[in-house]
């Protein structure tokens, strides 16, 4: 038989309750986005930006001398250490690849991490335009790439430029 009290109340039970926000509280928590990949690849790409000068240093280099320079004194650039930025500690050149190495105020974990920036040309054309790549992106076909690419950043850190 119903109970027809009408001062009968039905409800939500304390651990109904906390079950609900506990299922609230995990779907909130997947749908936020990852913050600290995204601050490092900003990070990176300000980094990127601060040799800018060293790459058309570079690419006048290899159209003046027809080789790409060996290192930093070659191209009369400062000591590695010495070119620092908020997100960089050293800046190596390598046979025409700029090597930044990741310090200061970086993200945590990425201290001492190294993304590279290596010239492509066209091999036997030295009137073709020089472009150049970024950690893990692919050579361009029929472009060789001068220098070493030393990256050993994870892929999420880096920028997209960097990665494909």
């Amino acid at each position: 038989m119903k109970n027809l009290n009408p001062n009968t109340h039905r409800g939500f039970t304390l651990i109904e309750m906390m079950i609900v926000l506990s299922i609230i509280a995990i779907l909130v928590t997947l749908a936020m986005p990852n913050s600290k990949g995204r601050m490092t690849r900003v990070q990176i790409e300000e980094s990127l930006t601060l040799v800018e000068d060293y790459q058309l240093q570079v690419i006048s280099y290899y159209k003046v001398m027809g080789e790409f320079p060996a290192d930093n004194n070659t191209l009369g650039m400062p000591d590695p250490e010495k070119i620092i930025g908020n997100y960089l500690s050293a800046v190596t050149l390598e046979q025409g690849a700029l090597h930044l190495e990741l310090g200061n105020k970086i993200g945590e974990g990425q201290t001492g991490k190294v993304v590279s920036l290596t010239p492509v040309f066209v091999p036997g054309s030295p009137q073709s335009p020089v472009s150049w790549v970024c950690g893990s992106a692919a050579i361009p076909n029929g472009m060789q790439a001068a220098g070493a690419n030393l990256t050993n950043l994870e892929l999420a850190y880096l920028p997209t430029k960097c990665r494909y």
